[in-house]
This record gives structure tokens, C-alpha cells and sequence, in this order.
């Protein structure tokens, strides 16, 4: 269905290219909106202005005419979903993104004074062979981990609760 809506707005004539419009105005879909902002350039000032109030009305939000202002935005919030419900965001006044680190805690190390007679050397390089047969990412993994999500109000809700109330 959608490819013939796409096709659709490369008619040449304008009134063909309104009724897909408002074909793709009906679908709050991620795709539809990188469409219509490419309507923005539409030679025709009734495209033009469609779309730009379509896009308004969808993402409640408003970049005007400017096609460059609203790609910037769809390439760095249009996609967003959240990350429990896989809702769009975009079309949300109102998200929260989750920042988390994920380190390890390593137990205190004690030193016996068996470790200062081995062969510290060869276990460095015995450590060194190991870790080049594993995977960088999977190595640092063990240490660091920088998670960033996104979730929608009712989720937030319902993830606050369960991180406050623990196992």
C-alpha cells in the first residue's frame, strides 16, 4: 500500500499528490513523515503547506517550510521508540531517556606473599594471548557498559516502580 502512496506523490498532478498526502497523514509511521518531508520542496504551494501541517499535527512540533530543520530532527528523534513497548516517540510531547552505566565492582584484591614470587611476566603475556582470541566489545563489556533507552510515560511509571522496589 505504501509504495503505491509513494509513487503517488511523483504524479505530476498536484491533486494526485494531495490525496496521497492525506493518505499518509492517516499513518503515524516513521517512514510516512521522512515523505512528507520531502513534500517541503514540492513545487506546489498546496503540497507544501499540507504537509507542513501534517507534520505539525503528527510530531507536535514545527520547523516551518524548512525541509533541512525537520530531517535534522526526524534523523535524531523521528525514529525514537520506546524501549519496552516499542511505541514511536515522535509524535509524544513528552519521553524519558534512561541513562545507566553498568560497571564492574570487583572484591578487594588481596596480595599473599606467594604472588610476589611468580612469574609475573609470563602471566602478562599468558593474560595477553587469551584476550586477543576474545572480542574487543565483549572485553570492555566486563568493565563499562553506557546503556541509553527511551520509554514512554506509561512505561516510565511502571519501570520507576520496579527499580524502586528492587528483586
Amino acid at each position: 500500500m505504501h509504495e503505491a502512496i509513494y509513487a503517488q506523490l511523483q504524479d505530476p498532478d498536484s491533486s494526485a499528490r494531495l490525496a496521497a498526502l492525506e493518505a499518509l497523514g492517516q499513518a503515524l509511521d516513521p517512514d510516512n513523515l521522512a515523505c512528507l518531508i520531502q513534500c517541503l520542496k514540492d513545487p506546489e504551494i498546496a503540497i507544501r503547506i499540507r504537509s507542513r501541517r501534517i507534520l505539525v499535527q503528527t510530531t507536535h512540533r514545527d520547523y516551518g517550510f524548512d525541509s533541512d530543520a525537520w530531517t535534522e530532527w526526524w534523523q535524531d528523534q523521528g525514529t525514537l521508540q520506546c524501549h519496552r513497548c516499542s511505541r514511536h516517540l515522535f509524535d509524544r510531547k513528552l519521553y524519558y531517556r534512561v541513562k545507566a552505566q553498568v560497571t564492574s565492582e570487583p572484591r578487594d584484591v588481596v596480595i599473599h606473599t606467594d604472588d610476589a614470587e611468580k612469574d609475573h611476566q609470563a602471566e602478562i603475556e599468558k593474560l595477553c594471548e587469551e584476550l586477543s582470541r576474545r572480542d574487543a566489545q565483549d572485553i570492555e563489556d566486563e568493565v563499562y557498559v553506557n546503556l541509553v533507552y527511551y520509554l514512554c510515560l506509561e512505561c516510565k511509571k511502571s519501570y520507576v516502580r520496579e527499580v524502586r522496589k528492587g528483586p
